[in-house]
């Protein structure tokens, strides 16, 4: 099986159709999309939806929000995220911090201070971890 995410963006529904979509076609597992588009997703076709929202089929927040959300998300039968850009040492070791949360699946992780190395740094750290990295 694949193992990947597609971030669906766009200014209208038309835009991000096409790219659902391509994602379908294409196989890839799961979508990243705003919340307004869930339900249009779903009528496409059979492919698990990502969004900030508890009808998803894997609920992520971002880095600062309510971990409760998750928690919550989780007791629902939901899988569940943190997207956290990594801009420094701090980032990054947040990162494994919340990793260590129970009821949490996905750490979603953008590089944008590759100085210090953290993607290699979180896959080394996690190797164990039943956490999956997004990048």
């Amino acid at each position: 099986m694949k193992f990947g995410w597609v971030y669906v963006s766009g200014d209208s529904w038309e835009e991000r159709k096409e790219i659902v979509k391509d994602a379908l076609e294409s196989s890839i597992p799961a979508v990243f999309v705003p919340r307004e588009d869930i339900e249009r997703v779903r009528e496409l076709g059979n492919i698990k939806v990502v969004s900030k929202d508890l009808d998803a089929d894997i609920v992520v927040i971002e880095k600062g929000e309510d971990l409760e959300i998750l928690r919550k998300a989780k007791e629902l039968g939901k899988e569940t995220g943190i997207y956290i850009p990594i801009e420094g040492k701090e980032d990054e070791e947040y990162a494994l911090e919340v990793s260590k949360y129970p009821f949490l699946d996905y750490i979603i992780v953008e590089g944008r201070d590759w100085t210090v190395i953290p993607l290699e740094n979180l896959i080394a750290a996690l190797a164990d971890s039943n956490v999956k990295i997004v990048a």
